[in-house]
């Protein structure tokens, strides 16, 4: 999103659309309720074009209707749109009227409001000081057999990463920021960095904790602004950049409404052989309505644990959600160099993502890694109704394919238990 106005009630229209548009993405069908709608930027819409249709033609089409085009997403054949009229006066009718004359045109695929997307986080204990995922889904055995490999890259799609934050600095590649449109994706929420610690933080470096895969490498990709929001277009903008530049993982702790830009994004990654894993959403309920993208097929549904091994009360959970991961009160890199306790399904997702740049180190495809870590997940409760794999567990997922690392790799000597950090807990701004 670049600076516009984010609208807050377009829930008729944008409810209708959800449905009528993602169906034949659907996982198997759960009871919904509609309490929480989707939200979208004011004025604007996602225009998918069909290959074919000349870059003059979708000028001239967005023109004609009063608007222009301010984003391009060539890789999916997208376009932002903005109509300052619907800007100045909203109004759901002609903002529906306006997407059924355009979709009618010719070399026009798709149109859908730009929605926005929110972080799937909720604040907690502060003075948690350990990180009891570890030992719960095994991750020190696991360790024994692989901490990952330098070549393997995990796409945090997230408010961006502090670079400087002294566990996370040696582990950065190049990533993007879509929401300034520059190459410094730093973070001004805290959200992705907290994120990207439980996915692959610097371990036994004597700072802070572990990271799920230890020798993983983080790619950054801010598509969040400081209040923990952003748009459609930057979201798929972001899993595509993440994609193309070679990212084997891909973390979306994310969520909002569907969309046929979102899932061609998702479908896009899946192709280039990214595994993606998607937070399942903080609603407590087994809706889907909000909760994209992990509702989609080659999303990786993440739902949350406790450390009781129960599914954590805020986490959405049903038929259409994969695992479950540790997601309650856990500890991970903040801003300022700090460390935050934090619980959400977004924390339990990089614990997912983590375990999958472990697998794709022992040479699993994106199919291989998602069957591997469905069948060797614990049967703990809820298994079978509140998700259909059971819990992760990374010791049995990995020792069933041993391998070298690539000759570029140096494994981190691992303790059996890393030195955590006294947690810093900061309060979160949240959208949810």
């Amino acid at each position: 999103m670049k600076q516009r106005t984010v609208l807050l009630h377009m829930l008729c229209l944008l409810a209708m659309l959800s449905v009528t548009y993602t169906a034949s993405a659907f996982k198997p069908p759960v009871a919904q309720t509609l309490e929480k709608q989707p939200e979208a930027v004011l004025g604007e819409m996602i225009l998918i074009f069909k290959p074919e249709t000349p870059p003059a033609n979708r000028q001239a089409l967005a023109k004609a209707h009063g608007g222009e085009l301010v984003e391009h997403i060539p890789a999916l054949n997208g376009e932002v749109a903005f109509f300052p009229h619907l800007a100045r006066q909203p109004d759901q009718a002609a903002a529906h009227s306006l997407m059924s004359t355009l979709r009618q045109q010719p070399g026009v695929r798709h149109v859908e409001p730009n929605l926005v997307y929110t972080t799937t986080t909720t604040p907690n204990d502060p003075y948690v000081s350990s990180q009891w995922a570890w030992s719960t889904i095994q991750a020190y055995r696991a360790w024994d057999t692989t901490q990952g490999a330098a070549n393997i890259k995990i796409a945090i799609i997230d408010s961006g990463i502090q670079s400087s934050h002294p566990d996370l600095d040696a582990k950065l590649v190049r990533g993007y920021d879509f929401v300034d449109g520059d190459a410094a994706p730093e973070d001004g929420n805290g959200h992705g960095t907290h994120v990207a610690g439980s996915a692959a933080a610097e371990t036994n470096n004597g700072t802070g904790g572990a990271g799920t895969c230890p020798a993983c490498r983080i790619m950054p990709i801010r598509v969040l602004d400081d209040a923990g929001s952003g748009t459609l277009s930057d979201v798929a903008e972001g899993i595509v950049f993440a994609a193309d530049q070679g990212a084997q993982v891909i973390n979306l702790s994310l969520g909002g409404g569907g969309s046929v830009l979102l899932e061609m994004a998702v479908d896009y990654a899946w192709d280039k052989g990214a595994f993606l894993a998607c937070a399942a959403g903080n609603d407590g309920t087994t809706s889907i309505t909000t909760a994209y993208p992990a509702p989609y097929n080659n999303c990786f549904a993440v739902a949350a644990t406790t450390s009781a091994d129960t599914r954590a009360r805020f986490s959405n959970y049903g038929a259409w959600v994969e695992v479950a991961a540790p997601g309650a009160s856990i500890v991970s890199t903040w801003l300022a160099d700090g460390y935050a306790t934090v619980s959400g399904t977004s924390m339990a997702a990089p614990h997912v993502a983590g375990l999958a740049g472990l697998l794709s180190s022992q040479g699993l495809s994106n199919a291989q890694i998602r069957e591997r870590i469905c069948t060797t997940a614990d049967p703990i409760a809820g298994t079978g109704s509140e998700w259909t794999c059971g819990r992760i567990n990374a010791a049995a997922a990995v020792a069933e394919t041993v391998q070298a690392p690539p000759p570029n790799t140096a494994p981190t000597p691992m303790t059996p238990a890393p030195t955590i950090g006294p947690a810093v807990y900061v309060p979160l701004v949240l959208n949810d």
